[in-house]
């Protein structure tokens, strides 16, 4: 799951503070008896000499990188030693920044080095920036090389990562890139959370093994007792229990067709379209595998990379209607690339149309301004329901541009080129950060915050977040 941002009161930072201010510092660690860094071991085998504690701060730690978590407001990659050796991977959390952005654009196979504080996260170890804050950018990451090949699997068996919190064997691959191969099938897919189900042997002896689809990328658990003849990724720990993360659909190998996860306009005439795994080019590229709420057409459609493609549409809607995609399933329609199944049934993906501008996004609802409305809630017509003095939710996918014109720790802000009334928004957490003076497109969600009028979740790429501020009528 990603760590959402903590919003911490004053007097919590100065207990914060207060904490940190006894650990200890590696290297030269306690008396300086550690005059050399440390290795991804140390910090994740008790039994290695030296063992940092929780908070202690950690200079040089070194590894390639593996998988990334993209999805905001918790961002991290994951390192691990080139051996494969037990205990040498670890999570690396950037808090509220993603390093696959811009300026870092960390990938996959870049050798880097980190200095900040180790830290526990429901039992698993990573390292994070040094005030052990999520919305403060105060880790440090050092590129070594690039285009390493990415260190090998380890191969387990289910028993070696069942679920079970006490599995001593998962533990020694916290971090790290395991597989292991099939026959397996998917033994459950309820109660486990989004995207998320078990799997288990035929032959045994056969535990469960939790494979987590939804917190290193998205992907659908597949039918009850669906065939699996591959799985991989990377073991994290929760409290319920150790997980394999999927990095992408390409990391199990199932025999059922591909899934629509994600839809928004990315030109007032274009929508991309994002399947959870690669797909064919020539079915991807099809308009006939697609349609449109409105009943308008698609008119024409080309890759964007391997497993999205984005389509040309005429529908005749507005700006700030609702509009839907669907990819028609049927067996000429969309199909992996892994296995050539097409999509067997139909999958819509709803969004606002068209790309808007700040100033509409902020716009206030009209029923928001009654007097039967309460307090005169000043609010976006695309926020979710609630939101005054507390949470809201999440209205419609839509898609808003603007021009960077400050940051402010893990907040930017864009505005309206023609600095029309309203057309400012706050950019929380992005997945890339916004330079002041450059234009973006963002696609995301809005949401009222708190006591703030209105705030937005929205997109440089998909999943990033926004928060958008308004001021009163």
């Amino acid at each position: 799951m990603n760590k959402n941002l903590t919003r911490f009161l004053g007097a919590a930072l100065l207990i914060c503070t207060a904490s940190v201010a006894s650990a200890a510092q590696y290297p030269p660690g306690p008396g300086g008896l550690f005059p050399d860094t440390l290795s991804i071991a140390n910090l994740q085998n008790s039994a290695a000499v030296p063992f940092p504690a929780t908070l202690d701060t950690v200079y040089g730690v070194r590894g390639i990188i593996t998988g990334f978590d993209p999805k905001s407001t918790g961002y991290a990659f994951y390192i691990q030693d080139a051996s494969g050796n037990p205990f040498t991977g670890l999570d690396v959390f950037t808090g509220s920044f993603n390093k696959q952005g811009a300026p870092f654009n960390l990938q996959l196979g870049d050798e880097v080095v980190v200095y900040g504080k180790k830290q526990e996260f429901q039992g698993e170890t990573e390292i994070e920036g040094f005030d052990a804050i999520q919305g403060t950018d105060d880790i440090v990451i050092r590129t070594v090389s690039t285009g390493n090949p990415l260190p090998p699997f380890f191969v387990a068996t289910t028993t070696q990562m069942r679920e079970t919190p006490t599995n001593t064997v998962a533990e020694q691959y916290e971090g790290m890139l395991v597989r292991i191969n099939g026959p397996l099938k998917v033994a459950r897919t309820v109660g486990l959370g989004t995207n998320s189900f078990i799997l288990t042997s035929d032959a045994a002896p056969s535990d469960s093994v939790f494979i987590d689809g939804n917190t290193l990328a998205t992907y659908a658990a597949p039918p009850l007792n669906t065939p699996v003849f591959i799985v991989q990724g990377i073991v994290n720990q929760r409290t319920r229990g150790y997980r394999i993360q999927l990095r992408d659909g390409n990391d199990i190998g199932v025999n059922t067709p591909p899934n629509l996860i994600d839809a928004y306009p990315v030109a007032d005439d274009q929508i991309k379209v994002v399947f959870d795994r690669n797909v064919t080019p020539g079915s991807a590229t099809d308009v006939n595998n697609y349609s449109l709420g409105s009943f308008g057409t698609v008119d024409g459609a080309v890759m964007d990379g391997n497993a999205a493609a984005v389509l040309t549409v005429t529908n005749g809607l507005v700006h700030g209607q609702l509009e839907s995609v669907t990819a028609i399933g049927g067996p000429t329609g969309v199909a992996a690339s892994a296995n050539n199944l097409p999509m067997t049934t139909s999958q819509s993906r709803t969004f606002v149309n068209r790309v808007l501008s700040s100033a509409e996004v902020e716009a206030a609802n009209p029923d928001s301004l009654v007097p039967a409305f309460p307090n005169c809630f000043d609010k976006s017509r695309f926020a979710g329901a609630g939101g005054k003095f507390s949470g809201g939710q999440f209205g419609p996918r839509l898609t808003v541009t603007g021009t960077a014109v400050g940051v402010y720790q893990a907040l930017y802000y864009i505005n309206d080129e023609n600095q029309a009334l309203r057309g400012g928004l706050s950019v929380f957490a992005p997945t890339a950060p916004l330079q002041p003076g450059r234009r973006y497109r963002l696609v995301g969600q809005i949401q009222e915050f708190a006591d703030f009028p209105a705030d937005v979740q929205a997109v440089v790429k998909p999943f990033e977040e926004l928060e958008a501020g308004c001021t009163a009528p």
